[in-house]
């Protein structure tokens, strides 16, 4: 099977088909819709919400290219996630708190 130009292959982050693919932060901002300097933040923290990536450098170099796997951007992101928890069971809607109306 033959690579596709710009596909690292992983055999720790698989998808479906066998492939991994990783994004360079200009990809993972079209992707993500967030901008390359909200990532770079993101990137820098020292906290539990580091984004995780991928730091290939260059024998010599200090930097090098940061790639983030889109499946662990996809996991990352969901920290940030703002609302009902995602139910296991469409049909379970036992997290919803009734609510008392007053008229």
């Amino acid at each position: 099977m033959s690579q596709l130009p710009g596909r690292v292959r992983s055999h720790d982050d698989d998808d479906d088909d066998g492939r991994t693919d990783y994004l360079d932060l200009d990809e993972l901002a079209r992707y993500s819709r967030l901008s390359v300097r909200t990532l770079q933040r993101h990137l820098k923290r020292t906290d539990d919400h580091q984004l995780p990536h991928w730091q290939v450098c260059i024998p010599g170099k200090k930097k090098g290219r940061v790639l983030v796997s889109k499946r662990a951007f996809d996991r990352w992101i969901e920290h940030f996630r703002v609302g009902a928890p995602v139910a296991a069971d469409p049909d379970d809607v036992s997290w919803i708190k009734s609510r008392k109306t007053s008229h």
